[in-house]
């Protein structure tokens, strides 16, 4: 029995194939052809992934990890835009982390736009359970029941 050379090849697990490759005229032909519509795609993903249409008035809702400039813009929307209310969720914060006073991120977001000039009756934390995944959903979801 004649072992190929194939058979050789790194114990087996690998086999030679025949590939068909486009050449530099079908290479330029699909530039020509999927550049524009790449192009136009990528140019377009800005206005699709930025759409901003806030509802002034009501509640405003925000996840207390956001950074000190986003929670910062939070409280002069709120003056700008005359909110009745801002609810912040969060999760847990991780044991060990520097900012242990608070227990979870919705306490921290509140009492940062506290110290940024919002009155603490008009603030109110909705901390939500620890969940690996979908914490989101999860932080929406307890403030659904919370409001109920």
């Amino acid at each position: 029995m004649e072992k190929t050379v194939d058979s050789k090849r790194a114990w087996g697990l690998l086999r030679r194939r025949q590939v068909v490759v486009p050449t530099w005229k079908g290479w330029l032909l699909l530039a020509v052809v999927l550049g524009p519509v790449a192009l136009f795609a990528i140019r377009g993903l800005h206005s699709f992934l930025m759409v901003n249409a806030p509802v002034t008035g009501g509640v405003l809702v925000v996840e207390g990890w956001a950074p000190d400039y986003a929670l910062q813009s939070v409280v002069e929307e709120f003056k700008r835009d005359r909110y009745e209310h801002v609810y912040v969720t969060g999760g847990p914060i991780e044991f060990g982390a520097p900012l242990m006073e608070y227990k979870t991120c919705a306490e921290r977001g509140a009492a940062i736009l506290v110290k940024y000039g919002l009155a603490t009756n008009l603030v109110q934390a909705v901390p939500a359970p620890f969940v690996a995944q979908d914490r989101t959903y999860m932080a929406v979801m307890t403030l659904r029941r919370w409001w109920h």
